[in-house]
């Protein structure tokens, strides 16, 4: 799942999830060096790497620059502006089970990988708006300033690995040679872009590994092995969601995640001992069954079918074109990596489109992808109403007869 909230506008809200959610791994990471740490081309070009420091972030959040304390900015909307953006970035449940209660300390590392694919498929939109002279457009940057942080249980203290970031509003803009405010609507608008992205290089890693995979649409992928008992088991946070949401009579996943990031309740302590104890407790038999799984993940792919990249592509555009004439590429992109999940690369779907627009079968128009044989279909079918028009009156042009009796008319 990735996730957006709406826009943090006030500073001192920032800097309280900064202290208490952001600025260390919780729980089991509290053992190792799982720290908050500064992500983008936009943090580099500001001097930031590596651990993220309080001070940093707040002078960030005020719209200052955190080495000198100059506004970063020419405009300063002062009180009203937005000071960043939170989103979580978390794997199928079956991911967490495997790494945190059987112990695929493998995970952690396959899981960084497909967090960084995703933070610059983030970055990638990136943009800012655009309002001199008249102009209502938005201009990419590609320049993000963000910090993140990976945590291991959610707040019912269930075994879930996920990732936080936070994207400050401060993008730097080449074209300008200046710092601006951030338009999210990217972010927000391909947040199922994202989590397929996520999703994918997590399943590539996994199936390379030796796990089967058994695709879930809609909620990513389940792994063969793990015990279906134990999803339900340790995942009290959804359950309740859930609740919620058939009392409120929502059923679609905006919704749901409206009321996750809604109904937060607070965090409670627990020590690394404590939490595996009870998970490896609460896992009962399953236990063993667990970790049954993880054995037989023995660095050896699964033989089986493999969907090349082009036929992903393919399948994408029957889907996505079969309602919709013109569709974003990262809305073909996300239906490709769904259906070629964990036997394809990214990269490889995006050869794949461009390839199919070198020779004329998509048609693409900045960030729009349409098929050639839509066009042609939409143009046949415009030039038959051009051509019946000519041969018809339009519906209402006729005057009405009234064939009216003489003691009717004078009535």
């Amino acid at each position: 799942m990735v996730r957006f909230d709406k826009p943090c506008i006030v500073v001192a809200g920032a800097v309280e999830y900064f202290r208490e959610h952001m600025a260390i791994g919780d729980y089991l990471a509290q053992e190792g060096t799982s720290e908050m740490t500064w992500v983008g081309s936009g943090a580099a070009r500001l001097g930031l790497a590596g651990r993220c420091r309080l001070e940093d972030f707040e002078r960030l959040c005020e719209g200052r620059h955190p080495a000198t304390g100059e506004k970063l900015m020419i405009r300063d909307k002062g009180a009203h502006r937005r000071v960043c953006f939170f989103g979580q970035i978390s794997p199928p449940k079956d991911v967490s089970l495997l790494h945190l209660v059987g112990g695929d300390r493998r995970i952690g590392g396959w899981w960084q990988e497909a967090v960084a694919e995703t933070l610059r498929e983030m970055e990638a939109t990136i943009a800012t708006r655009i309002r001199r002279r008249g102009a209502n457009d938005d201009r990419p940057t590609g320049s993000m300033v963000a910090a993140m942080v990976t945590h291991d249980a959610s707040r019912a203290l269930d075994p879930q690995l996920h990732t936080h970031v936070c994207i400050m509003n401060a993008t730097f803009d080449e074209t300008e040679g200046r710092w601006q405010s951030v338009q999210p609507s990217g972010l927000y608008r391909h947040q199922g872009y994202f989590r397929e992205v996520c999703y994918n290089k997590l399943a590539q890693r996994m199936a390379a590994a030796g796990y089967t995979l058994e695709s879930v649409r809609g909620f990513g992928f389940n792994i063969a092995g793990v015990p279906p008992e134990l999803r339900d088991r340790f995942s009290k946070r959804r359950r309740a969601i859930l609740a919620q949401a058939k009392e409120l009579g929502v059923a679609n996943q905006d919704a749901l995640q409206a009321i996750a990031g809604e109904s937060r309740a607070a965090k409670t302590a627990a020590t690394a001992a404590d939490l595996r104890t009870r998970w490896e407790t609460e896992a009962g038999q399953e236990l063993a069954t667990l970790r049954e799984a993880i054995a037989r993940a023995d660095g050896k792919a699964q033989p089986g079918r493999q969907l090349s990249p082009r036929v992903a592509v393919l399948s994408a555009e029957a889907h996505v074109f079969e309602r919709r004439s013109v569709v974003d590429d990262r809305l073909l992109l996300r239906e490709a990596l769904i259906a070629g999940r964990g036997q394809v690369s990214l990269d490889s779907l995006k050869r794949a489109v461009a390839g199919r627009e070198r020779t004329g079968e998509l048609v693409r128009a900045g960030d729009e992808i349409a098929s050639r044989e839509g066009l042609e279909s939409e143009k046949e079918f415009s030039g038959w109403t051009a051509a019946q028009r000519s041969r018809r009156s339009a519906l209402g042009s006729t005057p009405a007869r009234m064939n009216l009796g003489p003691d009717q008319k004078e009535a």
